[in-house]
């Protein structure tokens, strides 16, 4: 069955993006530099989090995706810091501050 350009482009918006920077980062989270699922197999378990969440930007360029693991992905939604860009360092509400351990793209 054919796929139309509209599909396509909507694969490609939501898709392609996420993937290809997992693929980048060798899905590994860019917080903490972990392969989380490494002991448990060859599947790889690593998320994609919009710095400016989708829902409020409908950005889903690259300059908008950080690659996660599950673990950060929840701390980053429960706490929501302030992700400062130049220094590419999570501000968390109780001043605690993370940096991206990799950074390839931002």
């Amino acid at each position: 069955r054919l796929i139309s350009e509209s599909r396509i482009s909507i694969y490609t918006k939501y898709f392609i993006v996420p993937l290809n920077l997992k693929k980048l980062y060798n899905f590994r989270c860019q917080i903490c530099g972990q392969l989380i699922s490494a002991p448990y197999g060859n599947k790889p378990v690593v998320d994609a989090h919009h710095i400016e969440f989708f829902t409020q930007s409908l950005n889903n360029n690259y300059n908008n995706v950080m690659i996660l693991c599950p673990n950060h992905h929840r701390i980053v939604h429960t706490y929501r810091p302030l992700f400062k860009r130049q220094t590419k360092i999570f501000e968390y509400p109780n001043g605690y501050k993370e940096k991206a351990l990799l950074n390839l793209h931002l």
